[in-house]
């Protein structure tokens, strides 16, 4: 008996068919729950046909009776799935910073198949230092100029359906690092004492000084760890 069923697009013709081997003919199929509203079940050759009206992914149980007495039968449970029409969810993309890195996902809903995102010519271009991957629509990189970039993505499937959407992406300034520990907890005398700083924003490592007192006799600041421990 048939182990998966075909997708489906909502309001697009869908056709597929349960079939099974064995037994004595003619077979009499019955499924449960009913199939989705707009799709029809043929009892006699097991064909699924007909313009689906909803979307999402429902289970139903297949039952293939034969005709020798006794009757045997056979149940197979599969799911629909009957999805929209290709298209670009993503409305806009974050501002990023010159030299810091970047990464954001271009996201779809519908399709079938792999996916394919592109740049439309003459649309624009991606900042300098980033790149569209073109199988997960992710723009990553390192920005090199800032400015305002304007351009274009285009997603397309393997059945044909294509979309579009306009972005925009500032890259600004680089940000000054800034130091998010508000306050240091007190230490006891001749005992260890260990305290990670944390801060925000800045490009690449950052390095800790201390242009202004001193620290406890006996501490000193370190730099944070620069590879896999």
């Amino acid at each position: 008996i048939t182990t998966s069923l075909p997708e489906g697009q909502i309001n697009k013709s869908y056709s597929a068919s349960v079939g099974g081997s064995g037994g004595t003919l003619p077979y009499l199929w019955s499924v449960t729950p009913a199939l989705p509203a707009g799709l029809s079940f043929n009892t006699e050759s097991g064909a699924i046909t007909g313009t689906p009206g909803t979307e999402g992914t429902s289970s139903h149980t297949f039952t293939l009776a034969d005709s020798s007495i006794p009757t045997q039968t056979v149940e197979q449970s599969l799911s629909l799935t009957i999805k929209p029409p290709l298209s670009i969810t993503t409305t806009s993309l974050p501002a990023g910073n010159i030299g810091a890195v970047y990464g954001q996902p271009v996201q779809t809903v519908g399709g079938f198949g792999p996916l394919t995102f592109s740049i439309v010519p003459g649309t624009g271009t991606l900042p300098p230092g980033f790149n569209l991957n073109t199988t997960t629509g992710a723009i990553s990189g390192t920005a090199t100029a800032t400015g305002n970039f304007p351009f274009t993505v285009r997603v397309a499937d393997t059945s044909g359906q294509l979309d579009t959407q306009a972005f925009t992406i500032i890259i600004n300034p680089s940000s000054p690092p800034s130091i998010t520990t508000p306050s240091l907890p007190g230490g006891t005398l001749s005992r260890p004492y260990n305290q990670q700083l944390q801060a925000a924003a800045g490009i690449g490592q950052l390095t800790w000084s201390i242009p202004v007192g001193s620290l406890p006799p006996g501490l000193t600041i370190v730099p944070p760890p620069t590879g896999p421990s």
